[in-house]
């Protein structure tokens, strides 16, 4: 009996981790476009790809033990209780979906800033600080 459920628990599992990685993609994809839309670039495609983006990702589940810990109605408090039941299952899928979401910025900016920090001597948070900056554009303008 416990070995069905522990199997279950593991299959919910992986579909709320597969789910994180499509998240993740999706919200770099409508980050992409909302900075796209905002500089100017084709407005009317840009805001096309928002809205196919959005609908894409409404019916997508988390695991059940992720979705209690983001429940929006939580306190921090019960946050970090929810957290705490299920350590490994919320902090993984939180992982994938951000890793996927910003890290291609993070790349994309960081990389090359991180070299002509070296270059030129420059302190070496320059980089992580940048990076860091304009991804935190992306989610204020997504948002």
């Amino acid at each position: 009996m416990y070995e069905a459920l522990y199997q279950d628990q593991n299959e919910y599992q992986a579909v709320g981790l597969k789910n994180a990685f499509i998240r993740g993609y999706g919200n770099l994809k409508t980050m992409t476009n909302v900075i796209g839309y905002q500089l100017g670039v084709s407005p009317e495609d840009r805001i096309k790809q928002i809205a196919i983006e959005q609908s894409g990702l409404e019916g997508l589940p988390a695991s059940e033990s992720f979705e209690r810990a983001m429940n929006p109605n939580n306190d921090f408090g019960q946050t970090l209780k929810e957290i705490g039941a299920d350590p490994i299952a919320v902090t993984t899928q939180l992982a994938v979906e951000s890793l996927v979401q910003f890290l291609p910025v993070g790349l994309a900016v960081g990389l090359p800033l991180g070299i002509a920090t070296a270059i030129v001597g420059a302190p070496a948070w320059l980089p992580i600080a940048t990076a860091g900056g304009i991804a935190s554009l992306g989610i204020e303008w997504s948002s």
